[in-house]
């Protein structure tokens, strides 16, 4: 027998009711039933059969076991051989005694029915571990009769048209199961049951009348129950089956036999994964489909979506979506059971990437309905009848589908929806979704449909187009809802500032969210929303970076992957209203669907020939569509959870793990997670010897770590509590990271600990408790005195420009008022005058100086003279008397001064912020010192001032050359902003923008950053704007390529992450390597790509398909390249350059260099070999059409080494490794004494600094750019104009440098940069 496949369209077939086998029982709840005639009184309702694909088991009320079928399922195949012995009884059972005093006792038996049948499910092949796997929960199923009929089980005495309701079933673990039950009457008779010493009433059912009975039908109900949403194609199955049963329910075995061939063919039925792979079947004279979820992630949707349009006005449809998604106690009602339940799932769709995890419940019956009344927040559904009695509970927000209006308690005040983006949305909606519904269904220049497939098909069709165009507008809602998100969520610490992201709402941030409604309107809603589960739920999806539907709509949509809140853009729901845009451009591509038509399982002679087959149709199919990786991935989906059920597990978990390569996002993490945990620990074992996956070896740690599964991944809200305790570095750390004071990395946060705890014993150092406290309030105080200063009126600041710092009122040369500074520059605002008296910008100060002045009628004043290059209303020095404040005020603007020189010198505006984080923390540290000992104050002040060190030690003179190096210095970007620690940028590449085809929107340049813990950090060249996304290796980032419309990311952890280059996401992975890859390269007409492993292993990969074509060895790869047909290698522990044949990797050169360790060569334009080493300051230049030992020359350089090497051009550019150079040595360069504030010679001052050197190709001259603080570590260029360099974690940053002194005349110039 085959194992389970895990992947079917239904888990278990249920049937539920009365049949000649079962006694019409009175329901134990119903009043005075003694009183009502058959057809009033509410009946107990029985489990009549339970089916799976491997086990059926038929319940009798005369047995007191249930039944199992030992011939189910192999019976089916032998139609003509009908099952002997597993009969639901005779015909016309006789009443008997047994049978008379049976009630009592099933009552007892009957809530374990289903227990035992999955009991009796899961023990069916003991020795065979998958099938011990549960497949449907029996708490869900324990109440599943119940839930079939909602109004309680009664006969009627006139022929019933069968009726189809849909269920969702919860379990504990809130997993959901999707069920669609269609109810059937057949005729029976009914015979009341006479029992001495008791009133209750009883009926025996039997096929044929006596002269007794009464003629009844009976309703009996067959439930599909599947892990996926299949509401309409379950519905259409069970139409099929429907029309079988009505014929045959007086023949039992041939209605027994009837109901196991459907539930084994449904059961046995693969559903594909995500993409663009349909599924087909032929169920007796129809054919059914299965679509595909079109976005990964998404659940499929077999409905239409728009259904609560044809109820609801779009006012009320916001107004539902608001009441979901704040979490409110919610009840739909309607008289029409199916309709509640399609109406609700269409509300939870509306709403994704959000997810319910309240209660649940489309369907209340009758008996549950004070449910209502329980305390938390819900989502239920009700028979319209119940509106009156349901809208007296306390605290409910009432649907009534049927008439179409929304009942709230007055007791409930709830937020709307912002009005900008509701009109949005309605603006979005009738432009997109009315003019499609005005279209007529069939076109009219179309020819008409002549079959009833043929039409079902066009219906279908219709429905898909208005079903994604639907769910586009919700996700562009929720997008331009909570878009902001991701710029308060800080990863790093699990950190989300709410208060921040309120404010940027335009709210009063509140913890309670009862108090929403004394705030405006937008600040309910989102004061609401942040209190919810959904949105905590959300929230810790974007501090653990995922990468969804969501993120990818989201970046889509935003221009530079920055967006300031402050500033009013386009929303995501006007770009697409607008007519000039994209209709679309993420989610809206209708994909060509493959259909892949199923052979009937009764065509094969078992179920493992069924599954065999159509593993190798699908493999054949795969090996002809190579090309087209979404199908390749549903194809490798389907084969790999097919070889599992055919009991190659070891080979199906290997071919899920392509899966990677294709579409990472359909990666079945949950059902292989299932799989491995059957496997004892010696198959485990031979499973990770066998396979060096890094996922599956990580899914296979995941469940043997056993010690942390009870983890739970707590996010951080808010920070609010300053510490009671003396806190130490690690704790230090936390508490600054979470108040968020500034973006502060690792090094400034030791920096003010030191500050902080000067005088204690930095081994076992502590920042008291009230120090701290003291300095917070010092930074909160400082922050609220800067914000009332922009109040005042005609103070007209840019909205990226902070104020640092102001004064009280002083005394000035310009008059009485207050002074202050921003990053920008230092002003003075008169008292009684608006605006600035005096405005002067950091660039335009010549000099600062602390000065005082004695006079005859005061004491000497201490004063502040700023020195402007220009007159300032008619005056050059700016006097501030400030008193005992001078010293702290000169401290402070004069480390903003000195901040803005060193950006401007090394062209990095993010040192200004740096600066201006420093100044706050000066200010802060000074003042909360200073009561208690002003020396501390002084010291720790010292401390924070870097960049006042800086120029005071001279380390700020960086080029030897100053002239040469400022002019190609462009600008320097930090790849490491928002990380605690800088990290060592490993690779760097730049791919050029292009137009996107079919529309009007540009793909603008990005700057791809590998960094040495695993990130992927891109920059938009155009602006040089760090988006928030990012991809995450497990460990070094240590080579990046492109590769068509994708970025392929090797990594340290033996994988090479394949990025698409619009969305910056990673869909696929590439496996193959036992050992860090290196380097790649590819060949010359982009066809063939090539990756190398330190250990030696060369892949060569197909760039169309991503498959792998080759592999060969070489010894220990470090560097490669492809020229002239062959493939050139760094190998041999970097000491061998090697050339070798491209398709086997034969050794066609080889050459080495006095046993000399290179670490990096290139192939110039002219043919020549350029070799860097290791440990020497050199380059060597070779022929390589004649590879002597002694090279055609050899060029000198001053660094230790060379690490990268790149050609522009007619030159060569030369990345070295860092030395430590002395600042005294610096200021011999400048020509000026190294002072310290007391004017004595102050102590050298060790710096690192890496050179860039530039080599001309014709002359071989060098010249040297003293260019980053730590080794240049990697290179590129950007369109052969700017070459760009990464620097080691010392440094961490990159720079841009002009590749050519000058530009051609009549060049075309793009200034991207």
């Amino acid at each position: 027998m085959s194992k389970r496949l895990h992947n079917t369209l239904i888990d278990l077939m249920v049937v539920v009711g009365a049949d000649q086998n079962t006694s019409l029982i009175p329901f134990l709840n119903d009043n005075h039933p003694e009183g009502r005639d058959l057809f009033s009184t509410r009946f107990e309702q029985h489990v009549l059969a339970s089916i799976s694909s491997h086990t059926a088991i038929m319940f009798s009320n005369q047995t007191t076991e249930s039944q199992l079928d030992p011939n189910y399922p192999h019976e089916l195949w032998t139609q003509q051989n009908k099952i002997k012995g597993l009969k639901l009884g005779p015909k016309t059972p006789e009443p008997s005694d047994s049978h008379k005093n049976s009630t009592h006792r099933y009552r007892r038996k009957t809530m374990a029915s289903i227990k035992l049948a999955v009991t009796m499910a899961t023990r069916r092949v003991s020795t065979d571990r998958n099938m011990e796997l549960q497949i449907i929960s029996s708490e869900v199923l324990s109440s599943l009769r119940h839930f079939c009929f909602p109004d309680g089980y009664q006969v009627h005495s006139t022929e019933q048209k069968s009726h189809v309701h849909y269920l969702v079933l919860t379990d504990v673990t809130g997993a959901r199961s999707y069920a669609t039950c269609m109810t059937i009457y057949k005729k029976l008779y009914a015979t009341k049951e006479n029992k001495v010493g008791t009133d209750e009433k009883s009926y025996m059912l039997s096929g044929e009348p006596n002269v007794l009975s009464e003629e009844c039908y009976t309703p009996y109900c067959v439930v599909l129950i599947s892990k996926y949403p299949y509401f309409s194609v379950m519905k259409d199955c069970l139409s099929s089956l429907e029309a079988k049963l009505r014929m045959l329910y007086e023949d039992m075995e041939d209605f027994t036999m009837t109901l196991q061939t459907y539930a084994f063919r449904l059961a046995t039925t693969p559903v594909p994964p995500s993409g663009t792979l349909a599924v087909a079947f032929h169920l007796d004279d129809i054919t059914v489909t299965l679509s595909p979820a079109l976005t990964p992630g998404r659940p499929v949707v077999d409905f239409p979506l728009s259904l609560p349009f044809n109820f609801f006005s779009i006012d009320k449809i916001l107004e539902i979506f608001t009441c979901v998604i704040t979490q409110q106690r919610v009840v739909f009602a309607s008289c029409n059971y199916a309709l509640i339940t399609l109406v609700m799932e269409s509300f939870l769709y509306y709403m994704l990437p959000f997810k319910w995890y309240g209660t649940y419940v489309p369907i209340l019956t009758t008996n549950m309905l004070d449910f209502v009344g329980a305390p938390g927040y819900f989502l239920m559904g009700v028979n319209g009848r119940h509106k009156e009695t349901i809208s007296e509970t306390e605290g409910l927000v009432v649907v009534d589908i049927d008439e179409g209006t929304v009942e709230i308690c007055q007791s409930l005040d709830l937020p709307s929806l912002p009005d900008e983006v509701a009109q949005d949305f309605k603006t979005t909606y009738t432009n997109i979704i009315k003019n499609q519904n005005q279209q007529p269904v069939i076109s009219p220049d179309k020819p008409s449909p002549l079959s009833y497939e043929d039409f079902k098909k066009t219906i279908a069709k219709n429905e898909n187009e208005v079903n994604q165009k639907i769910q586009n507008i919700f996700l562009d809602l929720m997008v331009d809802l909570f878009r902001d998100v991701s710029q308060f969520c800080h990863p790093n610490e699990n950190l989300f500032k709410k208060s921040k992201f309120l404010e940027c709402k335009g709210e009063k941030p509140t913890r309670d969210a009862s108090q929403a409604s004394q705030f405006s309107q937008a600040s309910g809603f989102f004061t609401t929303v942040c209190e919810t589960d959904l949105f905590k739920k959300f929230l810790n999806d974007r501090l653990k970076e995922k990468k969804d539907y969501w993120t990818e709509r989201h970046q889509l949509t935003d221009v530079h992957g920055v967006r300031n809140p402050s500033k009013n853009k386009s929303s995501s729901l006007q770009k697409l209203s607008s007519s000039n845009a994209p209709l679309y451009p993420l989610l809206s591509r209708s994909p060509c669907l493959e259909e892949y038509t199923l052979p009937s399982q009764f065509d094969h002679k078992d179920l493992t020939s069924f599954y065999q087959f159509i593993k190798e149709e699908l493999e054949g199919r795969l090996a002809v569509c190579a090309n087209r990786t979404s199908l390749s991935a549903s194809y490798y989906y389907l084969i790999g959870l097919l070889r599992v059920a055919i009991g190659l597990t070891h080979e199906g978990l290997a071919t899920l793990n392509q899966l990677t390569a294709h579409d990472n996002r359909i990666y079945p993490k949950e059902i292989i997670e299932k799989i491995i945990r059957l496997l004892n620990k010696d198959e485990r074992n031979k499973l990770k010897n066998k396979y060096q996956s890094k996922q599956l070896q990580a899914i296979i740690a995941n469940i043997e770590k056993t010690s942390d599964s009870g983890h739970h991944h707590h996010v951080i809200m808010e920070f609010d509590e300053i510490p009671q305790n003396d806190v130490d570095i690690i704790h230090f750390q936390q508490c600054i990271r979470r108040l968020q004071l500034g973006l502060i990395d690792i090094d400034t946060i030791e920096s003010l600990f030191a500050s902080l705890t000067i005088g204690q014993n930095h081994l076992h150092a502590k920042v008291q408790s009230q120090t701290f406290s003291d300095f917070y309030d010092c930074w909160k105080d400082n922050e609220i005195k800067c914000e009332e200063i922009r109040e005042i009126p005609g103070i007209e600041l840019d909205p990226n420009e902070d104020i640092l710092k102001v004064s009280s009122s002083i005394t000035t040369n310009f008059g009485v008022g207050q002074l202050g500074f921003t990053q920008r520059s230092v002003f003075f605002i008169k008292q009684g005058c608006s605006g600035f008296e005096y405005k002067v910008k950091f660039t335009e100060i010549e000099d600062i100086q602390k000065m005082s002045y004695f006079s005859v009628l005061s004491r000497n004043s201490d004063t502040l003279n700023i020195t402007n290059k220009g007159e300032i209303n008619g005056k050059k020095i700016f006097i501030a008397y400030l008193s005992t404040d001078r010293n702290l005020w000169y401290m402070l603007i004069d480390e903003m001064w000195k901040g803005k020189q060193w950006a401007d010198k090394t062209r990095e505006p993010g040192v200004v912020q740096q600066a201006a984080q420093n100044v706050l923390l000066l200010d802060a540290v000074v003042r909360s010192l200073q009561d208690n000992c002003g020396q501390k104050a002084q010291e720790g002040a010292n401390m924070l001032a870097y960049f006042r060190n800086i120029f005071d030690n001279g380390i700020h003179g960086l080029n030897k050359n100053k002239n040469f190096g400022s002019q190609k210095l462009v600008h320097r970007i930090n790849p490491n902003e928002k990380e605690p620690e800088k990290q060592t940028i490993e690779s760097l590449l730049y791919t050029s923008g292009y137009a996107c085809d079919g529309s009007d929107e540009t793909e603008m340049p990005k700057l791809w950053c590998g960094m040495g813990r695993g990130k992927v950090r891109v920059f938009d060249a155009s602006s040089w704007k760090l988006f928030d996304s990012t991809v995450n290796a497990i460990d070094r980032v240590l080579c990046l390529m492109k590769v068509g419309q994708n970025v392929w990311a090797g990594s340290r952890d033996h994988i090479i992450y394949v990025i698409d280059i619009k969305t910056r996401q990673c869909n696929q992975k590439l496996e193959g390597h036992t050992d860090m890859v290196c380097d790649m390269t590819m060949s010359t007409d982009g066809k063939i790509a090539y990756s190398a492993s330190l250990s030696g292993e060369i892949i060569v990969w197909n760039t169309t398909n991503f498959s792998k074509v080759n592999n060969f060895i070489l010894k220990t790869v470090s560097a490669i390249c492809c020229h002239d047909g062959l493939l050139w290698c760094c190998a041999n522990n970097k000491r061998t350059i090697v050339a070798v044949n491209q398709c086997n990797g034969g050794l066609m050169v080889s050459h080495s260099y006095n046993n000399r360790e290179f670490d990096c060569f290139l192939i110039s334009s002219t043919n020549e070999l350029w070799v860097g080493f290791k440990h020497i300051g050199e380059v060597c230049i070779w022929n390589i059409n004649n590879l002597n030992k002694v090279p055609l020359r050899t060029i000198k350089v001053t660094s230790r080494g060379i690490n990268c090497m790149i050609q522009v051009g007619n030159r060569i550019w030369a990345g070295g490794k860092s030395s430590t150079v002395s600042s005294s040595r610096l200021q011999e360069t400048e020509k000026q004494p190294l002072k310290d504030k007391d004017n004595t010679t102050s102590s050298t001052v060790a710096l690192s600094v890496a050179k860039l050197h530039i080599i001309e190709t014709r002359e071989y001259t060098v010249k040297d750019i003293e260019a980053h603080g730590d080794s240049i570590r990697c290179m590129c260029t950007a369109e052969n104009r700017y070459v760009l360099t990464g620097a080691g974690s010392r440094d961490g940053r990159v720079a841009i440098w002009r590749a050519n002194d000058t530009i051609q005349e009549g060049a075309t110039i793009i200034n991207y940069f």
